[in-house]
């Protein structure tokens, strides 16, 4: 006859257990960077290929007008909103319905209620995927709102005005047409051929980081006159609302609508205003050449390389750092 058995199981000891732990928990520390890295590489890859894709909507464009769209597009000097570059880039991104329904013949135009579905309509294209998007456009420490009108939708890209955007003064008073040495600036009218630096060595598009100022692809907005740094932003100052759409790495001409101390204008600088560049990746900020090449600048480049890859015409070839 069978004995009936007991079979005892020896259970962990709690040093074992501890120790086990202990063991997950290293393989996680080790692991969790690595996933971080893999992450953030696929999405400044993704950052990457959006300036790709603008890229080759600005050159067909290009290849359509003989010039690339205007920084800003406004009917009188004294406007303070006006249409984005890229909001003529539409429909060489597979986006002309919402081109279409565009209308710029409102009294009002960009911030006409009529523009409003087109104006607030966020575009992954215009959206790198390292910066956050959660809310909606800030103005910044010193901005308010219309009460009835949305902000536009917030973008990561903007346009090189070179060192500079300025006013330009005419025979008869300040024109509608602005200055400025880079590409883009207040109804530029800029083509490859007035790239005389060379396309491969001329700044075109870069990008804006949320955690300093926002930025929008539709075109300026009007708030109070200016676009500033955010409240959490270590570096409070304000500039012209032109600087929603685009950056400039240097102010040499004077200013009277920047207002604050005097800003560093090296990528992820730590100084960087509401008309600079910057990006949310760690040590580079990427941009789109002219001649439709896509790179990544070190937060450490020189002033005076960055100043050279943002003009179109100084005569001052510089290779990027």
């Amino acid at each position: 006859m069978w004995k009936n058995r007991v079979r005892t199981v020896r259970a962990f000891t709690l040093v074992e257990l501890l120790v086990a732990v202990g063991v997950v928990a290293l393989l996680i520390a080790l692991l969790l960077p690595a996933v971080q890295q893999a992450r953030e590489a696929a999405r400044r890859a993704g950052c990457l290929n959006n300036l790709k894709q603008i890229g080759l909507a600005l050159h067909g464009y290009h290849d359509a007008h003989s010039v690339f769209p205007a920084g800003v597009f406004m009917e009188t000097p004294f406007d303070s909103e006006g249409w984005g570059w890229a909001s003529h880039l539409l429909p060489y991104l597979e986006q002309r319905p919402l081109y279409d329904s565009c209308n710029v013949n409102v009294a009002l135009g960009i911030i006409d209620l009529a523009n409003q579905t087109f104006i607030t309509t966020s575009l992954n294209v215009f959206a790198c995927p390292s910066s956050s998007f959660v809310g909606p456009f800030d103005p910044g420490f010193n901005g308010t709102r219309f009460s009835d009108r949305s902000f536009p939708a917030v973008g990561s890209y903007i346009g090189s005005a070179g060192w500079f955007e300025a006013m330009r003064l005419g025979p008869r008073g300040p024109e509608s047409r602005g200055v400025g040495n880079g590409v883009f600036f207040r109804n530029s009218l800029v083509g490859l051929r007035d790239v005389t630096d060379g396309s491969s060595l001329t700044i075109a598009v870069g990008e804006r980081d949320r955690r300093i100022a926002d930025s929008t692809w539709a075109g300026p907005f009007p708030v109070v006159g200016q676009v500033c740094t955010k409240q959490a932003w270590k570096f409070h100052t304000c500039d012209s609302p032109y600087f929603m759409v685009l950056g400039r790495s240097g102010r040499p001409l004077p200013d009277p609508s920047h207002w604050g101390d005097p800003n560093e204008y090296t990528p992820n600088a730590a100084r960087s205003g509401a008309d600079g560049f910057s990006s949310a990746h760690d040590d580079i900020c990427n941009f789109l050449f002219v001649d439709g090449s896509v790179r990544s600048v070190r937060k450490t480049i020189g002033q005076a390389t960055f100043d050279a890859l943002t003009s179109r015409n100084a005569n001052d070839l510089a290779g990027a750092d």
